[in-house]
């Protein structure tokens, strides 16, 4: 049996498959994120334009470091609106940073970019101790 379309059909399809994608799929740009290696610290920067310092949360656990952002503006309508949307930013990234000293990480937020400095562990030269025979 073939079913036919109809236009307002395929339309409410798209509109539906669009919606998925917005709930589901990672928005672009946000949470970018470049991560440098220097010889003494790992560098990372992640792009979290038009979220508040107190909407971040930054957390080093098991050689991982962790990047969430929780955003929710709340109005209150006063006036009627022909048109209001609300904005809900969510995400969170993880990355392996190994074994680090957790509590010299330093974090900084400046104009929409989250600067966090991660010192990495120092390793001692392996001693190497010259056993003599009796």
């Amino acid at each position: 049996m073939l079913f036919l379309r109809k236009n307002n059909d395929v339309n409410l399809f798209n509109e539906m498959n669009s919606i998925f994608d917005e709930f589901v799929k990672p928005r672009a740009g946000f949470m970018k994120t470049d991560i440098q290696e220097t010889e003494s610290a790992y560098m990372v920067e992640v792009d979290v334009p038009g979220i508040k310092k107190e909407d971040i949360k930054i957390s080093v656990e098991d050689g991982y470091l962790n990047v969430s952002v929780e955003r929710k503006e709340e109005t209150i309508e006063t006036e009627k609106y022909i048109r209001r949307e609300r904005v809900v930013q969510s995400g969170s990234r993880s990355f392996y940073v190994g074994d680090v000293n957790e509590n010299d990480v330093k974090a900084k937020f400046d104009n929409g970019v989250l600067t966090i400095n991660i010192p990495k562990k120092e390793s001692k030269p392996e001693i190497k101790k010259i056993i003599e025979i009796e």
